[in-house]
């Protein structure tokens, strides 16, 4: 209902204000046509009855030119002669003979040569110069114009209005029942598309509710794959031990080292959660200065230089000596680059290659970890920072990890204001693209030179 009052109220009020504004155009212009043509007709009026008075060198024919000349015009004509005396009227006969009144309006002196010969007064009894009987009923035609033209557009608009009110108003208690289901949990309902605004609506509620359900799954999965990252380290922690309460395992460094590996899995695993949670709700601390990609590339490949002699794989930093700094977070930066190695020498089978190349283009530098392992399939590559998301189908921790790596390096890569993504063919290795923007030029730091 307030829909359709919202509706028909300013459809009536601009009707009645475009019924008003018409009127009173019409008016003035009517008036200003109805002046003008009077004004001629009387001079015409004029002329004719000049024209009487010569032919008959007196008023003796004046009735009848008075009666003829009024049926012509449609208004009512009074004749007065020199001294003002009435001596017709086409009106009424009882003025006739009497003085003409000192309050009857529109004068028209008749003169012939220089001699005023008499007046002639045309609706001599109405209050205005400009007003006649004519123009009086054209305005009245005019009005009923308007006013029933008024009701016909009125009655149409709000014909009009009803209609698409009452289908607006469908629209949006549908629209409403659909929100209101997503609000009580319940993620499965979808809004009709239809055209027009409503319709954008509809698909941006239906989006939000795919959304939703997106998360839901993520988060279910979420607590799923935690559950399951969890289970196996706590399954042989509780079996070593169990073994050393019963005597069946000695308390070596052997089996010291092993329950110190599976803690440091725990231990890894926490740290990525907590990383990732920060990271994807802002409020990991980055602190943004002018970085040399060259020095922490350096930095991480030193560090992962056994690691990739133990997997028998070649790493290589191809870099060049001096490149421009970037904008980022020199810490984060290192972090990034060590996941994305550290994920290339897991896929990259014993005799392969892992190098590391950067160029600067367009504003931005571009560091690439390439590898020649065994590829990514293109379904892959689309969920492949998704959290917990492994290649492996067999989700083994000894070549895949938590699945955590590459979506925590995604989150720091745009902390910074960067991109990061991946291109890559099965059996044809692949290339992990990071783009960071450049330093601004003031205050870079100076490159430090390589030990020899």
């Amino acid at each position: 209902m307030r829909l359709l009052l919202a509706t028909l109220v300013p459809v009536g009020v601009a009707f009645i204000s475009v019924g008003v504004l018409a009127n009173y155009v019409a008016v003035a212009r009517f008036n200003a046509f109805f002046q003008s043509d009077i004004q001629q007709r009387d001079a015409r009026l004029v002329g004719a009855f000049s024209h009487e008075y010569l032919f008959e060198h007196s008023w003796a024919n004046a009735p009848d030119a008075v009666q003829r000349f009024a049926l012509l015009t449609g208004e009512r004509l009074v004749l007065v002669d020199a001294k003002g005396t009435v001596l017709a009227d086409s009106g009424s006969a009882t003025d006739i003979g009497r003085r003409a009144a000192a309050n009857w309006h529109r004068p028209e002196p008749i003169w012939v040569g220089s001699q005023q010969v008499g007046t002639l007064y045309v609706n001599p009894t109405l209050p205005s110069r400009t007003e006649s009987q004519q123009e009086g009923r054209v305005l009245a035609n005019v009005n009923r114009s308007l006013l029933l033209g008024l009701l016909v557009a009125a009655a149409v608009s709000l014909l009009v209005s009803f209609v698409a009110a009452r289908t607006i108003g469908r629209q949006m208690a549908s629209l409403i029942d659909v929100a209101r289901q997503i609000g009580k949990g319940d993620l499965s309902p979808r809004a009709r598309t239809v055209s027009g605004e409503l319709g954008e609506l509809a698909v941006a509620i239906n989006g939000m509710a795919a959304d939703l359900q997106r998360s839901l799954r993520l988060r279910q999965q979420m607590v799923a794959d935690v559950a399951h990252e969890l289970r196996n380290p706590l399954q042989n922690i509780n079996g070593y031990l169990e073994a050393l309460k019963d005597g069946v395992a000695a308390a070596d460094e052997h089996t010291l080292n092993i329950l110190r590996s599976e803690s440091n899995v725990l231990r890894q695993l926490v740290d990525d959660l907590q990383d990732l949670s920060l990271a994807e709700s802002g409020a990991m601390a980055i602190e943004l200065e002018p970085v040399r990609v060259e020095e922490q590339v350096r930095a991480v490949v030193s560090s992962m230089q056994p690691r990739a002699d133990e997997r028998r794989v070649a790493l290589s930093n191809d870099l060049p000596l001096e490149l421009a700094p970037v904008q980022a977070d020199a810490r984060r930066l290192r972090q990034v680059i060590s996941n994305l190695v550290s994920n290339a020498l897991k896929y990259t089978q014993p005799g392969g290659r892992v190098w590391l190349t950067a160029a600067v283009e367009n504003g931005q530098l571009e560091l690439t970890v390439a590898d020649n392992g065994s590829g990514i399939g293109q379904r892959d590559q689309e969920l492949i920072f998704e959290r917990f998301y492994r290649v492996d189908p067999a989700r083994a921790r000894a070549t895949g990890g938590a699945g955590l790596g590459l979506t925590i390096a995604k989150e720091l890569v745009q902390a910074m204001h960067g991109s990061i993504g991946v291109r890559s063919q099965p059996v044809h290795g692949s290339e992990f693209w990071v783009r960071l923007p450049l330093a601004q030029p003031a205050a870079v730091p100076a490159p430090v030179a390589p030990h020899a």
